[in-house]
């Protein structure tokens, strides 16, 4: 009884509290609440207060970069004090300090808390490094007249007692923004964060790895590159023809102004299994080896759309490599990274195992700077492609690249099903032998790891399995957009290169498939791998038949192989 009366007490006193806040909010004044605990809070109502009231936290779990938060160092002879704090840096970030200003996964802190105080310098080496496990990195007190971070550095998560009660809230319009905090000695201080900024951090907090901000001008640069690469007969049927929809930004939304430009790596810290009494495996890319990386990439850009929202109300388009704009150019010219000679855009922090994502927006920001080419000399992607579709100049001949390759649907010339190797869906090689990719920064998107594929194809599973178990295990990665007979064939190619007779049986088997491009390339890998047997097989095959193609093709192959 006694605690249930308790328990009425506290929720009337909450929503009395609240109802206060709401008094004094729409009176002109800001209400500060700080929670120190679950268990207790602290109420301060004064009338130069600055924190608007958002919500009521309590002990949390996981911190994320942003938070504000009831901070007890242990300090001799000042255990009992609590201090409100900003989290700037989670596990896994790297600090640094060059030229007297701190730096976080090499970019400056916000410009009004970078300076460094001189004498501080004795201890910088304790502020440098990367964040460990169960540590935050937390930034001090921020004046408004003052150069003094007074960064406090790493942090044990066991010393964080709650979040404050705060909000970002826009001071003259959203071109800044300001977090109002109150310190334990009852002093106000500001930390200071622009829009750009605030975007940036919730970018982390939804799961995007990179991000990046551009103007909505034409992009005039590739207007020529595009007339160039068609010219070459470099262009594929995937791309929009319309140069200037590929180019032009007002013509996919008119009111756009910022393209804001985002990149999620998918070079996941994933270890293969070892495949156990199965000898024909194939071979998928890195970008096909979890869920749709269309979805995911869309699901985390609406997550950061909706952050944003809560501050400003805009317009804006979410855009992945589907939509008809060169992704790559928006994400150079955002910051986000430089071309490759393979003309993949590569980070110097998560190299180029990076998927790329926009959004189009109506929002005024200023545009961050576009980096230069990093590859100089270098020309081991160039040296290592199979097919040789790299060329000098920073160009691909798309039709000789076997990503390229595994997705089409043409005939593929002979010589170059040889040159594909054992690849089922698209190909890492050129990005594997780049030294970028050497000691890089790992992804954490979890919805790339190869949880029913473990990075590979069954080869004798994809040319057996019916459609419903096509789309159980295979359907929901990227690499499953041009059907399951498209990676059948590019399975037969893999079993030729293979170069196993033990693998005749299964081919003479698909010579009867009910797709007459299978046939056709069944046809070709038989004669392949056993000259006098494969031919005997389709001989017998082309007894049965009915298809006019698939006949002229066949013999095509047994005068191919005389």
């Amino acid at each position: 009884m006694t605690n249930s009366v308790f328990y009425n007490i506290i929720k009337v006193c909450k929503i009395g509290i609240l109802l206060l806040s709401l008094f004094f909010f729409v009176e002109g004044y800001i209400v500060g609440l700080t929670v120190v605990s679950g268990e207790s809070m602290m109420n301060t109502i004064k009338d130069n207060d600055r924190i608007l009231v958002n919500k009521i936290s309590y002990l949390f779990e996981k911190p994320s970069r942003g938070d504000v938060v009831i901070f007890n160092p242990p300090i001799e002879g000042r255990e009992h004090e609590f201090f409100i704090k900003r989290i700037i840096g989670v596990a896994g970030d790297f600090f640094e300090i060059k030229d007297n200003l701190l730096y976080i996964n090499g970019r400056p802190v916000a410009e009004n808390y970078i300076n460094i105080n001189k004498s501080d310098k004795k201890d910088f080496k304790l502020l440098e490094g990367m964040v460990p496990e169960g540590y935050v990195y937390v930034l001090g007190d921020n004046r408004d007249n003052s150069n003094d971070s007074r960064v406090f550095g790493f942090v044990p998560m066991e010393n964080l007692r709650g979040k404050a009660i705060t909000k970002v809230w826009p001071i003259g319009g959203i071109e800044s923004l300001a977090v109002h905090y109150e310190d334990n000695a009852s002093k106000w201080g500001r930390v200071f964060m622009d829009f750009k900024q605030y975007i940036t951090y919730k970018s982390k907090e939804v799961g995007i790895d990179l991000i990046g901000f551009t103007n909505s001008e034409k992009l005039e640069k590739m207007v020529q590159f595009l007339k160039e690469r068609k010219e070459k007969g470099y262009d594929t049927e995937f791309e929009e023809k319309d140069t200037s929809l590929r180019t032009d930004p007002a013509l996919l939304m008119p009111e756009s102004r910022t393209i804001i430009a985002i990149g999620i790596s998918y070079n996941i810290d994933y270890m293969k299994t070892p495949i156990k009494n199965n000898k024909w495996q194939g071979i998928l890319s890195k970008s096909s080896w979890g869920e749709d990386y269309h979805k995911v990439l869309r699901n985390k850009m609406e997550g950061l759309v909706d952050e944003i929202k809560k501050i400003v109300d805009f317009k804006y388009t979410i855009c992945v490599d589907t939509s008809p704009l060169i992704d790559r150019q928006i994400a150079k010219k955002a910051g986000i990274g430089w071309y490759g000679k393979n003309c993949s855009i590569i980070n110097d922090e998560y190299g180029s195992f990076v998927f790329l994502g926009y959004i189009l927006t109506d929002l005024d920001l200023e545009d961050d700077q576009e980096v230069e080419e990093k590859c100089g000399e270098c020309k081991l992607c160039i040296n290592a492609c199979p097919a040789g579709a790299i060329q000098e100049g920073y160009a691909i001949n798309t039709k000789r690249c076997i990503s390229y390759l595994t997705q089409i649907k043409d005939r593929i010339p002979y010589e170059l099903r040889v040159k594909m190797g054992t690849h089922i869906y698209g190909c890492d090689i050129c990005q594997q032998v780049c030294p970028k990719n050497k000691q890089i920064r790992k992804g954490i998107t979890t919805d790339f790891i190869p949880k029913m594929t473990n990075g590979n194809v069954d080869i004798e599973e994809i040319l057996t399995i019916s459609n419903k178990e096509f789309k159980e295990k295979y359907g929901s990665m990227s690499g499953a957009w041009r059907g399951k007979n498209l990676l059948k064939r590019n399975a037969i190619i893999a079993l030729a290169n293979m170069n196993d007779k033990n693998s005749i049986g299964l081919l003479k088997n698909v010579l009867t498939d009910e797709s007459p491009m299978i046939r056709e390339y069944a046809a070709w890998a038989l004669i392949k791998i056993d000259k006098e047997e494969g031919v005997n097989l389709v001989k017998e095959r082309l007894s049965n038949e009915k298809n006019l193609e698939v006949v002229t093709e066949m013999e095509k192959l047994i005068e191919w192989r005389k």
